[in-house]
């Protein structure tokens, strides 16, 4: 085998989740040998992610675990399970878990609080169910509308113009003012004040009001 002179040590429990884990992403353990069970390229890519990063993260008993797009390549069905496997392993383990994804179905899922960032910057932050129901920056307004609504039939998703800017040259005052519809000539020219809109949502943007200030 590839890691035969390699050996970990796992606790009962975390030997349990961890096969868990390889069992999702259809791995059979044959006498010792970890024999996948691929059909292409992708499913490899995120067999080989899950497992690495399983045995090292339940290993190291982590406080704190980062889990960056751990569910690309995984099919709908797989990554329901990947998700609620990582809640099971959260509350049994006392783990915090940053997750980090482009999808809004896993964070409407599985997070508690949500950052939303653009261009390196957390513009938006506060419980999943504020920045849900009350998104207090122009780029997470946009974002939401971008979601396809299965209420409204065929209908034509809102795009977000423009174009991302450059990290290495950004512009002065607010990253998203040139792809902005409600910019301001400010907003071009100084970076936005943080702003409190609710308790613990906090939002940078010129055009937000802060919680008791006059509409």
């Amino acid at each position: 085998a590839l890691y035969a002179d390699y050996q970990l040590h796992f606790t009962a429990e975390q030997a349990g989740y961890f096969l868990a884990i390889v069992g999702l992403l259809g791995i059979v353990w044959q006498g010792g040998v970890i024999g996948p069970l691929v059909k292409s390229l992708g499913e490899r890519r995120a067999l080989l992610i899950g497992l690495i990063s399983s045995a090292i993260g339940l290993s190291c008993e982590p406080r704190l675990l980062i889990a960056d797009e751990p569910t690309t390549s995984l099919d709908v069905t797989i990554q329901a399970q990947y998700l609620e496997l990582l809640k099971e392993v959260q509350a049994a383990a006392g783990v915090a878990i940053i997750l980090v994804t482009h999808d809004f179905g896993i964070v409407a899922a599985i997070a508690d609080r949500v950052a939303v960032m653009y261009a390196g910057r957390i513009v938006e932050m506060g419980t999943t169910l504020e920045v849900f129901d009350n998104p207090s920056h122009p780029y997470t307004r946009a974002l939401l509308r971008c979601l396809p609504d299965v209420g409204l039939g065929r209908q034509q998703l809102v795009e977000i113009g423009g174009q991302p800017p450059d990290l290495s040259r950004l512009p002065a005052g607010c990253p998203f003012a040139p792809r902005c519809p409600e910019r301001q000539s400010i907003c071009e020219e100084q970076s936005p004040p943080t702003v409190s809109v609710g308790d613990g949502h906090l939002a940078e943007c010129w055009a937000t009001k802060a919680v008791g200030s006059q509409q």
